[in-house]
């Protein structure tokens, strides 16, 4: 492990990964798997993969490519693709079928969403996680019932409400909230508790989850191949619990094996469990307490996913914590674009590693720390912009007026 000393906006912990190897839950039948399950989805369209030429020639690299999630099933982010796969697997398991044996409109069958209906999905959420959640539910005549913590805004819930969910908005950080819910989904007859973030004797269903982000990574790479990049130098990827950014990792590690592009975890300040935990330098992963203030509604997480834990550090070579001006800088670097490069609407949680890479280039305090990664003219760079506007206000207030909730 080795600290390297940026300045009081960035803190940057630079680790060797264990050996790669191929995970069996990232293995290329599991690709297979869940990528012909989505494709099952009259719904399902792959997002686009934006290049920003003149940011990369303004920045110095060779190429930087954002994988723009805003269109994701019209919801406006990408975690109703990890929800729906493993709601699916949640329901086969339920009918007493294999997941592999039935595809998406299966479960839309009338004799089938009769079974269904008496159902109760649960689970907490910071938002998009929920509104996936609610949208599968809506499709498939299930009861969806949705926590929120505290902070949560009143949009975002209604925006899930919207899609016919129950939703609640606790007293409690996010931690917190699911501790609730774990009791509550112990309480309700009939639920079923569908959760993107797994602990002791809950890794399943999150295993399941994360399996279904593997798609959005796969057609990043198709996409890529498009434009004659056969392989990304850099993936910088923002991460909450860690089940979104331990599928795309585990899909490259799966993909490259010991070639696998640098990965290059990022959080906000308050809310930094991985860069706290790989600080602490233990196995046990350590819980970031407190209110977890951040702009970055969905990465507001203060304790790590265990199948999280147990993968990424074997995979990412760096993580990063930083201040959340950077994620409203990369929304409005992404929203007003160098040059003619194509506009991409990004949320606060979407947009921050385009605002810590933008950082990381333009600062003279960041020069060993680019220089340790390789960060420069021969680097293909690959960001996941995982939400648009899914907050319009808080949108418009970070466009218009540069708004963050901390400098």
């Amino acid at each position: 492990m080795e600290i390297v000393n940026v300045n009081s906006d960035i803190k940057a912990i630079l680790k060797t990964p264990q050996k790669i190897l191929v995970d069996p839950l990232f293995n290329n039948d599991v690709i297979s798997k869940v990528r012909n399950f989505h494709r099952s989805m009259e719904q399902y369209r792959a997002t686009p993969l934006v290049e920003l030429k003149c940011m990369a020639l303004e920045l110095g690299v060779k190429n930087i490519y954002v994988k723009d999630e805003s269109y994701r099933f019209g919801l406006k982010a990408f975690k109703v693709m990890g929800g729906i796969y493993g709601l699916a697997n949640v329901l086969a398991d339920y009918l007493g079928l294999n997941v592999e044996d039935v595809n998406f409109d299966y479960f839309k069958k009338p004799q089938i969403s009769e079974k269904l209906k008496d159902i109760t999905i649960i689970s907490a959420t910071d938002g998009n996680h929920g509104r996936g959640l609610a949208w599968a539910g809506a499709q498939l005549g299930c009861k969806v019932v949705i926590y929120m913590p505290k902070g949560s805004t009143q949009k975002r819930a209604e925006a899930i409400q919207s899609l016919g969910a129950e939703v609640h908005i606790t007293e409690y950080n996010y931690d917190d909230t699911l501790r609730v819910v774990i009791e509550k989904a112990k309480e309700t007859e009939g639920s079923l508790h569908v959760q993107d973030t797994a602990w002791e004797g809950y890794t399943e269903i999150p295993n399941w989850i994360t399996q279904g982000y593997m798609t959005i990574a796969d057609e990043a790479l198709t996409q890529l191949s498009y434009q004659g990049v056969q392989r990304p130098t850099h993936i910088f990827l923002q991460a909450g619990a860690g089940s979104f950014a331990m599928g795309i990792a585990g899909y490259f590690a799966t993909i490259f094996g010991e070639n696998c592009p640098k990965i290059i975890i990022v959080e906000p300040e308050n809310a930094s469990c991985y860069y706290a935990s790989i600080m602490g330098g233990k196995e046990e992963p350590v819980r970031v307490v407190g209110d977890l203030d951040t702009i970055m509604a969905g990465l507001s997480v203060g304790e790590v996913s265990i199948e999280a834990w147990k993968r990424i550090p074997q995979i990412a070579c760096g993580y990063i914590s930083c201040k959340d001006f950077m994620s409203s800088k990369g929304t409005r670097l992404l929203a007003v674009p160098v040059g003619d490069d194509p506009k991409v609407v990004s949320g606060e949680s979407g947009s921050v590693c385009m605002g810590v890479l933008h950082y990381i280039m333009n600062n003279d305090s960041c020069q060993e720390l680019r220089e340790k990664i390789d960060l420069g003219s021969n680097s293909n760079i690959l960001l996941f912009s995982t939400e648009g506007d899914t907050d319009p206000d808080l949108y418009k207030q970070i466009v218009y007026n540069g708004y963050c909730k901390s400098k």
